[in-house]
């Protein structure tokens, strides 16, 4: 099987300059846990996810409304092309310590 055959079509995605609070608000109202940090051309440069927000922003008692994604996003971002197989990508995955 390939990652292309699981893997989601229509992703909800932030900018870096976007506010924290306005992610989370984001990441409730589509009850997602991380999302992609695209910059403007629409490429991946990282990801934040509610692990993040809740460590870096709640935490550290930064204001969620004036934190901007690209002081607490994680980068670089790891991917692989649609037809890895699944396999693979679960293999880099525990090589590179990521569970998402």
């Amino acid at each position: 099987m390939r990652c292309e055959e699981i893997m989601s079509q229509d992703v909800q995605w932030i900018r870096p300059d976007e506010t924290v609070a306005r992610t989370a608000k984001l990441m409730a109202f589509h009850n997602l846990g991380l999302l992609p940090v695209c910059n403007a051309d629409g490429k991946a440069i990282g990801v934040i996810t509610d692990r993040d927000i809740a460590l870096r922003v709640v935490g550290k008692d930064r204001p969620a409304a004036k934190t901007k994604v690209g002081d607490v996003m994680t980068a670089p971002v790891q991917f692989v092309p649609p037809a890895c197989p699944v396999d693979r990508a679960g293999e880099m995955m525990v090589s590179a310590g990521v569970s998402r």
